[in-house]
């Protein structure tokens, strides 16, 4: 790397305290980019050290939280970014504020109560109380918010609350029946009996505790000519909300509908940009894009930094490869020329060779059609491309296959630094050197 080679005479230097703590975050993100976690919060906790200049802490402290996010230590990470807001610009603090709320709400209850039990920091500690509020039902937290408020009252948190807290204060107003518009028979009957068995037992589980106090109706979606036909029938009936539609296409039917008086969370999500209208609509689920990016920060997270893709022909298997390579990418990691594998695909002429030992080869190298061979292709894939260890994003079964996405057919491998010279530079599926 450039970088290292322009640092490196700098460290014999005599440095100020300064100059060392930015030599050091110079240093944290080369060995972060080479895949050296561990290293790179070491040199990270050295320039943190007393004395040194906030704006230096600044840029530390926001790569360490950078860090820490990638290896889902979220609540170190909220815990860091609560310490930030005092030396943040003021510009920077409402994104601020909102990113540390965002990695509590991924950290588990559980671990919420422990670390406020520990914590001796009183703004810490307002952080993980609001946190556990948040965590309980709607009824409760109106009900303890005022207090919170009282016991932290110049808190940076409190105004405003973060994550819509605010709209929950006061008495909620809840609606007297819920909708809950799904699928119940063609196509799509397993998928919506299931989210509708999942609702029910939450549901009665919360009017145990008298936290769910509304009728539920239940439409099947399929028994009208469209979408926007159940949806009348469910306003009609008295729903104050509705819970669906299920599919992507009468999502984006009810969401061009001309008329929408009655919130809708919607279980799917439409492409391109939602539409306005005459009430809310939150499209509640997670894309395949999503998901795909995800991947990419896993396993970058995990040290990765050159990826194996193995994925699904088409345009489908084309929105995917777009999504991670965008976000493996922006975060600094390399992609070999992905393999794509329809259903019945001959291993490409460039790949074939790769193959030729039977320690690398599938099962059958001629297809993919079945589980096994499904399975073995990306393991053999990732063999052949790279000496070291590796990660993949698959499950550890052949017989789990089926319950994933195509795209988890992904397999990606530790950078590795210091290779000696006189090992031959190992080649990937299609030739090309991967030192």
């Amino acid at each position: 790397m450039v970088a290292e080679t322009t640092l490196a005479p700098l460290s014999e230097e005599p440095l100020g305290t300064n100059d060392k703590a930015l030599w050091d975050y110079l240093e944290a993100r080369i060995a972060h980019m080479r895949g050296e976690e561990d290293r790179a919060l070491s040199l990270l906790n050295q320039a943190a050290s007393p004395g040194v200049h906030p704006a230096i802490t600044y840029r530390v402290y926001n790569f360490r939280r950078h860090l820490l996010d990638l290896q889902r230590d979220h609540l170190n990470s909220a815990q860091l970014g609560a310490q930030l807001i005092a030396i943040a610009p003021s510009a920077d603090q409402p994104a601020l504020k909102r990113s540390v709320w965002h990695d509590l709400m991924r950290v588990k209850a559980t671990d919420i109560e422990q670390a406020a039990a520990a914590s001796t920091e009183t703004e810490w500690r307002g952080w993980l109380a609001l946190a556990a509020i948040a965590n309980q039902d709607p009824t409760h937290i109106a009900s303890e918010l005022p207090q919170w408020q009282s016991t932290y009252p110049a808190h940076p948190a409190g105004s405003p609350l973060p994550g819509g807290l605010q709209y929950l204060q006061g008495t909620p107003a809840a609606p007297s029946q819920v909708a809950l518009m799904l699928p119940l028979s063609g196509r799509l009957a397993p998928a919506g009996k299931a989210v509708r068995d999942g609702y029910l037992a939450s549901y009665f589980t919360a009017r145990k505790g008298n936290a769910a106090p509304y009728e539920v109706r239940i439409i099947d979606s399929n028994r009208y000519a469209t979408i926007s036909e159940a949806y009348q029938a469910a306003v009609t009936g008295g729903a104050g909300m509705v819970v669906g539609p299920l599919s992507k296409n009468a999502v984006a039917e009810l969401a061009l509908s001309p008329s929408r008086p009655v919130p809708v969370l919607a279980l799917n999500q439409m492409d391109g940009a939602l539409p306005p209208g005459d009430s809310a609509l939150i499209q509640f689920a997670l894309a395949p894009e999503d998901e795909a990016a995800q991947i990419a920060e896993v396993a970058f997270g995990d040290a990765a930094r050159r990826a194996l893709l193995l994925r699904p022909a088409g345009a489908w298997g084309d929105k995917m490869e777009q999504a991670l390579r965008e976000r493996w990418q922006t975060l600094g990691a390399a992609l070999a020329v992905p393999l794509h594998t329809p259903a019945r695909t001959i291993i490409p002429p460039a790949s074939r060779t790769a193959w030729a030992s039977p320690a690398a080869r599938p099962v059958d190298a001629r297809s993919v059609t079945c589980s096994q061979n499904r399975w073995n292709l990306p393991r053999a894939a990732a063999r052949m491309s790279t000496p070291s260890s590796c990660w993949h994003a698959m499950p550890q079964k052949p017989a789990r296959l089926n319950r994933c996405w195509p795209f988890t057919t992904l397999a990606h491998c530790r950078f590795t630094p210091h290779r000696a010279s006189t090992t031959a530079a190992p080649t990937n599926a299609t030739g090309t050197s991967t030192a």
